[in-house]
């Protein structure tokens, strides 16, 4: 996979700098005609919006990495191309999209982010033991922790959506399931609302 993904490379970079130079022609040429003069940043932001809604497959995610690489890729953009990369069978393309997204979340780790929904009742939000605190936390590991146990064996296959499974925890008695998206090398895990099953 590692000469794919040294061809993957080289098409980001060679798609960035065309970018780069699109982006410099197009402020260029809006101060030759009086009109305000957009910022570079600005108008790469453009440039990506436009190329990732014109573009698809494998095009797409080298576009994806490209506004990464040059710090002005959106969260918009990221969403936009999860479909691609889940349909996706090449597996240097996925590595290449989960690298970006990998890359793009750390970078804006720092960002405050909004504040999540408070359930609506009291029942929604269940009392966990520490270790599913923890599992909270740490929601992308593959493991569950000691005191929970599978439901079943396969609760749900998708070859779009990936793999899910359920679990109970003996201690606090939550119900959890786990889910192995085709996309992500990760686990998810989140919490199953009581009376939704």
């Amino acid at each position: 996979m590692q000469p794919q993904l040294i061809s993957l490379l080289g098409e980001v970079r060679a798609f960035s700098r065309k970018i780069q130079r699109a982006a410099r022609m197009r402020t260029r040429q809006a101060g030759r005609m009086g009109d305000d003069v957009p910022t570079h940043a600005t108008c790469l932001v453009k440039l990506f919006d436009d190329a990732l809604v014109q573009s698809s497959g494998r095009e797409q995610i080298i576009c994806l990495a490209a506004a990464v690489e040059l710090g002005v890729l959106r969260w918009h953009h990221l969403s936009h191309c999860a479909g691609t990369a889940g349909e996706t069978s090449d597996r240097a393309l996925r590595a290449l999209y989960w690298a970006t997204s990998t890359r793009w979340h750390r970078a804006n780790a720092s960002q405050r982010m909004p504040e999540p929904l408070r359930p609506r009742s009291p029942a929604g939000n269940p009392k966990l033991c520490e270790h599913c605190q923890t599992l909270r936390l740490d929601c992308r590991r593959y493991s569950p922790h000691a005191a929970m146990k599978g439901l079943h064996e396969i609760f749900g296959m998708n070859t779009e959506v990936g793999l899910r499974q359920q679990f109970r925890c003996e201690a606090c008695d939550v119900l959890w399931v786990r889910r192995m998206p085709t996309h992500e090398p990760f686990a998810t895990w989140s919490v199953v609302p009581a009376g939704t099953l």
